[in-house]
């Protein structure tokens, strides 16, 4: 089994994720950060209690980064397609337990000075930049980290970039240029990431689990047809839980990754050179291109299969 933490800032497709890593057997989920992001650093902790909550399951959950690493936050409103709440005002409003003492950097640091651990980050990279200056030692042990991040093309804050990187570009500089090998799985896969009409219902039909994310999912297409003109609702952060459990699934290249951390319109924006000049030190397989239907099909399967599990457990 790999031993997986998740960083996140839920958001409708960090649950996805969360519950698809939560389902798949050959992944040990040993954790979960939170840093803010889609909402305020508080929600985004409370979500991931919630997101256990409707798996049935307990993981140590820790808060994390409150603000980017230089910057102040940009202004945001405070839900946009993710909901007032992140998730789309679906679960209840307060989970069973609260979080770990622990912040979220030393939360990372002790798991993985028990064994390698892979670090998913689903979120701005605060968090695994800050574990990068704080516990240099413990970093050594990241086998690698597997992100939902940026843009070779358009982005979806700016043109140039996209939200995760554009919201602290100078972590993801720290991350990106670690030595630890990345897999970027960045807008041009993860809009591939979308559920037909009829996959939608038969997420719904797999029990209390599906019929949630199924609802969080439905209020994030409404959410995009007003703020896009599209009622598509790509499920960008579920294509790094499967980048580790199914890599079959996609199409990678691999370059030289780096980040626009300047001052112009371009900030935030990731550049990959793929050029065959042995001067390009390679950082970094990137996704290109997904499996659009395995992709439904493990989303649908596993979520079948944590609902499964879970009545198990109360039976």
């Amino acid at each position: 089994m790999t031993r997986v933490l998740i960083d996140t800032d839920p958001g409708v497709d960090d649950a996805a994720a969360i519950l698809l890593a939560l389902a798949d057997p050959e992944l040990e989920l040993v954790g979960l950060t939170a840093v803010d992001g889609n909402v305020a650093l508080e929600k985004t902790v409370r979500n991931a209690l919630r997101i256990c909550d409707l798996a049935g399951v307990e993981l140590p959950v820790a808060a994390g980064a409150e603000r980017p690493l230089v910057r102040d936050p940009q202004p945001r409103g405070e839900g946009s397609v993710h909901g007032d709440d992140g998730l789309g005002g679906v679960l209840p409003a307060e989970p069973l337990r609260g979080p770990v003492a622990e912040h979220a950097v030393d939360l990372i640091a002790r798991l993985a000075a028990e064994g390698p651990l892979t670090l998913v980050g689903i979120a701005p990279l605060t968090n695994l930049a800050l574990l990068l200056a704080r516990h240099p030692r413990a970093a050594e042990r990241i086998e690698r980290f597997v992100i939902m991040g940026g843009a070779r093309l358009e982005g979806n804050v700016t043109p140039a970039a996209e939200f995760n990187v554009w919201y602290d570009p100078e972590a993801a500089h720290r991350v990106f240029s670690s030595g630890v090998p990345i897999t970027l799985l960045p807008l041009d896969i993860t809009h591939q990431a979308i559920l037909t009409p009829a996959e939608l219902d038969e997420l719904r039909r797999s029990g209390e689990i599906g019929a949630a994310l199924a609802d969080m999912i439905a209020f994030y297409a409404a959410q995009h047809l007003t703020a896009y003109g599209e009622g598509f609702s790509p499920l960008h952060d579920v294509l790094a839980t499967l980048a580790l459990s199914r890599p079959d699934t996609m199409r990678f290249v691999s370059g030289r990754l780096t980040v626009d951390c300047g001052d112009s319109i371009s900030r935030g924006a990731t550049l990959l050179d793929t050029s065959l000049d042995p001067a390009v030190a390679r950082n970094a397989e990137v996704g290109v291109e997904l499996d659009r239907e395995a992709f439904a099909r493990a989303l649908i399967d596993g979520v079948a299969t944590l609902q499964a599990r879970r009545a198990g457990v109360r039976d």
